[in-house]
């Protein structure tokens, strides 16, 4: 059984031969990555292994992580290499693979199964095992199913994944060896490396669950779950700060210290200042999602000229938070929470003096 298993670590060694299996990437739109394959001629896969990178810090978990795989791909090269114990003794390939294994590996250790770290780099080899005497193979055709990964949300509203050849490589440079007529013939040409982006759902940061904090999105006392949908779910209004002023999501270094409500902040408030829903900012290529994140105290307000999102009400807000990270901490109206300095309501205290919404 070693053997086999070093065998199948070493299908790079090979000829190559002239074939092509062609590979085709999508967002099932569940925060998923599927992958199909067409082959050309009268040629199956035996082998494939893949080198898959996200951007944006978007990862995989664990074995759970792995929605779909083709039944036809029933070795999972690395975690045999790693345990050929979970093999077990059946010469059927259909009792293959064993319940608890996974294909994912670290794309620079073969033969290294571990998932700690949450990798946004990391291989999927697949092997098509038969001790039978039938000698499987994989499925030859059009956009045949080879695996569908579930994806993690990183820093970033979506990731771009690119699925190259595996580097090592466990299966030829291209990334596939395989049968042409019936007959082994090694490597196999492919399209890769292919990149496809993956979109992540806004985080549901407003669950309805109050705290007795106004500013809280988590307390539907102001309805403001229902303004967080009416404004497309902003994953800006989820940052700790963002109701004080925070618009840009960015602490910032002046002359006088480092701030989280300051310029930046003002800018994006600007951009969408007494603009309707839904429009453009006032300069070039500054989108809605960008300029919403300055609807500081998270309302529509009605003005002589019409309803808006950025107007008076927020100006104020962050008005008065503006380069505030260092003011007095024994100030009643002082809020510390996540991010140090800003004012905002406090339980059983009285900041209605203030000349904000708080």
């Amino acid at each position: 059984m070693k053997k086999i298993l070093c065998l199948l670590l070493i299908f790079s060694f090979a000829v190559p031969a002239f074939a092509t299996v062609t590979f085709t990437l999508s967002d099932t739109g569940s925060e998923e990555l599927k992958i199909v394959y067409t082959t050309s001629g009268k040629m199956a896969p035996r082998g494939i292994a893949l080198d898959i990178s996200c951007t944006g810090g978007a990862y995989i978990q664990d074995a759970c992580d792995l929605v779909y795989v083709n039944p036809r791909c029933n070795a999972y090269v690395d975690y045999f290499y790693t345990d050929p114990c979970a093999i077990g003794t059946s010469t059927d390939p259909c009792d293959w693979p064993p319940a608890g294994t996974h294909p994912f590996a670290d794309p620079c250790n073969p033969g290294v199964v571990n998932l700690a770290g949450n990798p946004s780099h990391f291989t999927v080899c697949l092997g098509v095992l038969d001790m039978s005497g039938n000698q499987w193979a994989g499925e030859m055709g059009v956009n045949k199913h080879l695996v569908t990964i579930k994806l993690h949300k990183g820093a970033t509203a979506s990731t771009t994944v690119t699925v190259s050849a595996d580097k090592y490589p466990r299966a030829g440079q291209s990334g596939v060896v395989g049968d042409i007529d019936g007959v082994y013939s090694g490597e196999l040409t492919t399209n890769l490396p292919q990149s496809k982006t993956v979109a992540f759902a806004p985080t549901d940061c407003f669950p309805g669950v109050s705290t007795g904090d106004p500013c809280d999105p988590t307390n539907p006392s102001n309805s403001e779950y229902d303004m967080w949908v009416g404004a497309g779910k902003p994953d800006c209004w989820c940052w700790p700060a963002q109701c004080y002023g925070d618009a840009d999501g960015q602490t910032v270094t002046t002359k006088t210290g480092f701030y989280t409500v300051s310029f930046g902040d003002y800018n994006i408030l600007s951009e969408g200042w007494q603009l309707a829903d839904g429009l453009s900012g006032r300069s070039v290529g500054i989108p809605y999602s960008t300029w919403v994140c300055g609807d500081i105290d998270h309302e529509i307000v009605l003005t002589k000229t019409g309803y808006y999102r950025n107007s008076f009400s927020d100006y104020n807000i962050l008005s008065w938070n503006w380069q505030n990270d260092n003011k007095d901490p024994c100030d009643p109206c002082y809020v510390s929470g996540g991010m140090p300095g800003y004012y905002g309501p406090v339980s059983n205290q009285d900041c209605n003096t203030r000349p904000n919404r708080f």
